[in-house]
């Protein structure tokens, strides 16, 4: 991976973050039948689906060489997913459904697990977000992914001189701890996600390219100062694929607390 390639990339997510919010009194808010043609085109290709594999390629500056990466995802029920590199096999596995979260990383032999009871309180569509997000499509907190049943839970902005467009939730949807926001292509596809953290330099941006079916994500983390970088180039999503066996701890594993999962 070129770092510095990456670094620019960055400083360009980070623009869009600051656009988002900083600028979009300046826009123009858009209405009535022009803002529902351009809200029913983002979702257009929106299909319904029940189980789906992706499968594609992970690369960050940490690693020497990209990983391989396959998810499965059962709609609003389960979420897996597996990465693995060349020589070594499965290196690290997510498992997230109703009942809880397992973290396994298969190179230092240590897992974790931890429910997710409270998570699924406060915010029952956290899986079906998240899947959403994978396939490249727009949700709302709360609301769920974006489609003419809330079209009226969004603002939709035109961008002065670029073509494209800014989505937020309506302010009443807006989380009270943070903020965020989507940029749309001229073409109206999903473009950026942005979020901020109140009050603090905390954010996170993911730009999303899409080529036919297959779909890159560059994501960024700025937190405590530190810059956290990863890109998920997916190929064509599969409809239907196979559930990954749920990892047992056998008894060479040892189970730890989240932090000790992630060092690698």
């Amino acid at each position: 991976m070129n770092l510095s390639g990456e670094i620019r990339k960055l400083v360009s997510l980070l623009i869009v973050i600051i656009s988002v919010w900083a600028t979009v009194d300046a826009q123009t808010l858009m209405t009535g039948e022009e803002r529902e043609d351009v809200l029913k085109e983002v979702v257009k290709d929106y299909s319904n689906w029940g189980k789906m594999e992706l499968k594609g390629k992970l690369s960050t500056p940490s690693l020497p060489v990209k990983g391989n990466v396959k998810i499965f995802m059962e709609k609003g029920k389960l979420l897996q997913i597996s990465v693995s590199a060349i020589f070594v096999g499965e290196a690290f596995r997510i498992e997230c459904d109703r009942d809880s979260v397992t973290l396994v990383n298969k190179l230092r032999k240590t897992w974790t697990r931890f429910s997710t009871k409270h998570l699924y309180e406060v915010y029952p569509g956290i899986i079906s977000d998240l899947q959403s997000l994978f396939l490249g499509r727009i949700v709302i907190m709360g609301k769920g992914e974006l489609g003419k049943k809330n079209f009226r839970d969004v603002e939709l902005y035109q961008t002065d001189g670029t073509g494209g467009y800014l989505l937020t939730p309506d302010s009443s949807l807006q989380p009270t701890s943070f903020s965020y926001g989507y940029s749309l292509t001229p073409w109206k596809e999903l473009g950026t996600l942005a979020v901020r953290m109140d009050n603090t330099d905390n954010m996170f941006a993911a730009e999303f390219d899409r080529n036919g079916k297959e779909l890159d994500i560059d994501m960024a983390l700025v937190f405590d100062n530190k810059t956290r970088e990863a890109t998920l180039m997916f190929d064509a999503p599969k409809s239907g694929g196979k559930k990954m066996k749920p990892f047992e701890p056998g008894k060479n594993y040892r189970k730890v607390r989240i932090g000790e999962v992630l060092k690698f």
